[in-house]
C-alpha cells in the first residue's frame, strides 16, 4: 500500500519536472539514499521482522521441499537464509519457537561437495556442521538445513518438505528534494 502511494507520488514529481523544464524553469534536485527506515514513517515489513540487522520470516506452519521454499522466498522479496555468522545464528534461535528443521540457501547442486550460498553464489562461509556431516547419504542429499535441536548443519534430500527461513536485507529509504 505505501509502496503504491510513493510511486504515485515520484510519478507525480517526474510529472511536475518535466513541464517545469518545458517552461525553461530549470528545478534543482538532490536524491539522497540511505540504509533503514526514518522513525515515523509506516511500512509494513509482515511476514518479515527484524533480527539484529536483518529482516527474518520463520516459517513453522508450512513445509517445502528446498526449491518450492526458495522460490517462497523470492515471492515475498527476500532469499532462503543466507547465515554469516555463529552470532547470527544465535539471535535467529532466541524466535525459532518450535523443534523444525529449517532450509538454508546453501547447496552443492552444482558440484557434489562444494557448497554455495544461493544468495551470493560464492563458497559458503559460515558452516556449522553436525558431527560426520556432509556425509551425501544415498547420493541425493545436496541442499542444507537447520538441525531441529542444536541448529548445527546437515546435507539432506532437496526434494524432502522441510520448514524454511526466509531473510531481507534492510530496505532503503530515497528522499528527492526538489527547489
Amino acid at each position: 500500500m505505501y509502496l503504491y502511494y510513493y510511486s504515485i507520488t515520484i510519478l507525480v514529481l517526474c510529472s511536475t519536472l518535466s513541464h517545469l523544464s518545458a517552461a525553461n524553469v530549470i528545478p534543482k534536485t538532490q536524491v539522497h539514499v540511505r540504509d533503514g527506515i526514518p522513525n515515523g514513517i509506516p511500512v509494513d515489513i509482515a511476514p518479515f521482522k527484524k533480527i539484529g540487522d536483518k529482516y527474518y520470516f520463520i516459517e513453522e506452519g508450512v513445509a517445502l521441499n528446498w526449491f518450492e521454499a526458495d522460490h517462497k522466498c523470492h515471492q515475498l522479496g527476500g532469499h532462503l537464509l543466507h547465515l554469516e555468522s555463529e552470532a547470527e545464528l544465535k539471535a535467529i534461535e532466541q524466535h525459532m519457537t518450535g523443534r523444525h528443521y529449517y532450509w538454508t540457501d546453501i547447496t552443492d547442486l552444482g558440484q557434489s561437495g562444494n557448497y554455495v550460498s544461493t544468495t551470493t553464489g560464492l563458497k559458503a562461509t559460515f558452516l556449522k556442521w553436525l558431527p560426520n556431516e556432509p556425509n551425501n547419504y544415498g547420493g541425493n542429499e545436496h541442499c542444507i538445513h537447520l538441525w531441529d535441536t542444536n541448529h548445527s548443519m546437515n546435507d539432506y534430500n532437496c526434494k524432502q518438505p522441510l520448514h524454511f527461513i526466509c531473510e531481507k536485507n534492510s530496505p532503503r529509504t530515497v528522499s528527492v528534494v526538489v527547489w
